[in-house]
């Protein structure tokens, strides 16, 4: 099941905690709990939360979570290797 987290994580979507379980057919409080056992195995970082800009300013202010106090995850080489394979190269 970590797996196939990795695999919805990979895709080019910005999704919610509420989206992701759906789309797995699982609980907030299990998906969290997922997404914490992939931050411990290295696959997954939490992007880090300081924003020192006006949002009207910022690229990112149509998608982002911070101002909603959600945490924004990003998969880390080794997350994306397993997600797409050993013969895939991240494309960040």
């Amino acid at each position: 099941m970590l797996e196939e987290l990795l695999r919805q994580l990979v895709s080019e979507e910005i999704l919610t905690l509420e989206d992701l379980a759906r789309r797995m057919s699982v609980s907030e409080p299990l998906l969290q709990q997922m997404l914490q056992d992939l931050a411990r195995g290295g696959y997954i970082e939490a992007v880090g939360a300081t924003c020192d800009t006006g949002c009207s300013s910022c690229d990112e202010h149509e998608v982002c979570a911070l101002v909603q106090g959600r945490r924004i995850w990003r998969l880390t080489d080794k997350g994306f290797r397993l997600a797409r394979g050993p013969n895939e190269t991240p494309s960040r």
